[in-house]
């Protein structure tokens, strides 16, 4: 990936501007396609060189929704839940609740 962003542009992806960095991460979705079929998270056909991205994607953003800080600042995480209350208005939620 690091070889890649070399060569359109001169520079690693660490000294790139964000702009850049931006630009050579949508190019490279764009490119990458979509993953291939699966059932229950076995996959179906053989791998593919355009898998590295998705699964660097993939990895990225598990590991973002699952940090600390996201559980306890943004999705409001809460490991002993309270009462269960099958109807309750929207604005009295607040944040979305992570599962």
């Amino acid at each position: 990936m690091d070889k890649d962003c070399t060569n359109k542009y001169g520079k690693s992806f660490v000294e790139c501007t964000p702009e850049d960095r931006t630009a050579f991460l949508l190019t490279m979705d764009e490119a990458a396609g979509k993953f291939p079929p699966s059932v229950w998270g076995i996959t179906l056909a053989p791998p593919s060189p355009v898998a590295f991205f998705r699964q660097l994607k993939s990895l990225t953003l598990f590991g973002y929704y699952t940090s600390e800080e996201v559980g306890k600042n943004i999705l409001s995480y809460d490991p002993v839940p309270g009462d269960y209350i099958a109807c309750m208005a929207l604005k009295e939620v607040g944040n979305a609740w992570n599962e």
